[in-house]
């Protein structure tokens, strides 16, 4: 679809969907135009709050239904931090960032124990970490 056929569309969509609101009562048009506004507020402040951030080294894209668009919208999120750990799977990741010669990457058990943790292979520049009991 072009983008003008997908801005018809949307068009389309919207007048009919004033016209069905328009058909209903008064205080059910008041409920549904106070939403809208409210919508809009939260929208406007999500992306004043994530326009406003600093950048840092550590970041991560969130995929958000907010509605702003046909499907969800991505939003950064900066992470004022050098160090980031990820728990999933028994496995904990730390990643280091404080170093100006590279990323240290640490992984272990979730209980900080030394367990059998896998690096496996992926694809290009891509792997797994895998306790024992999580591989098939």
């Amino acid at each position: 679809m072009t983008a003008q056929a997908e801005m018809l569309t949307t068009e389309r969509a919207q007048r009919d969907q004033r016209e069905r609101v328009a058909k209903l009562p008064q205080w059910a048009q008041d409920l549904i135009t106070k939403l809208a506004r409210e919508r809009a507020e939260a929208i406007a402040s999500l992306n004043e709050y994530i326009d406003a951030q600093s950048d840092s080294k550590i970041y991560y894209d969130d995929m958000l239904s907010t509605g702003e668009k046909q499907g969800p919208s991505t939003k950064r999120v900066y992470v004022q931090t050098e160090r980031l750990s990820i728990v999933n799977a028994g496995v904990q990741l730390d990643v280091n960032a404080y170093d100006r010669d590279g990323i240290r990457l640490q992984w272990y058990g979730v209980d900080r124990h030394i367990q059998d943790v896998a690096l496996i292979p992926s694809s290009f520049c891509s792997a797994y970490l895998k306790t024992k009991d999580h591989m098939l």
